[in-house]
């Protein structure tokens, strides 16, 4: 398997359109590059969520891919993901929300 080159995000697919409608020097000079690819962020799948939480507030695009064991990537977390366990109402939400409120 070879490297993770990058994630393209719906910001960079605009740009790439914009740049196409305006058929810029730019355009003709990155538009089969890796250029437009943003950086992988990557967290393990046993990180706790606090580590989780900073990660994603440093990440470029919001995005932290998660990693297995073998390094393979198992999951994709969003902000709506973090959100979502924020508001769940459960025994294991309180830790997190502990944690959190650890951070602050």
């Amino acid at each position: 398997m070879g490297e993770y080159a990058g994630t393209l995000t719906e910001l960079t697919l605009v740009r790439i359109l914009v740049l196409h409608q305006l058929q810029t020097e730019k355009y003709k000079k990155l538009a089969h590059r890796l250029d437009f690819l943003e950086p992988l962020v990557f967290v393990n799948q046993t990180d706790p969520f606090a580590d989780v939480l900073k990660a994603i507030l440093k990440a470029p695009n919001h995005r932290l891919f998660v990693k297995e064991k073998n390094n393979h990537i198992c999951g994709v977390i969003s902000p709506k993901d973090l959100l979502r366990v924020l508001m769940t109402e459960t025994m294991e939400a309180d830790t997190i929300k502990h944690e959190v409120k650890k951070l602050a």
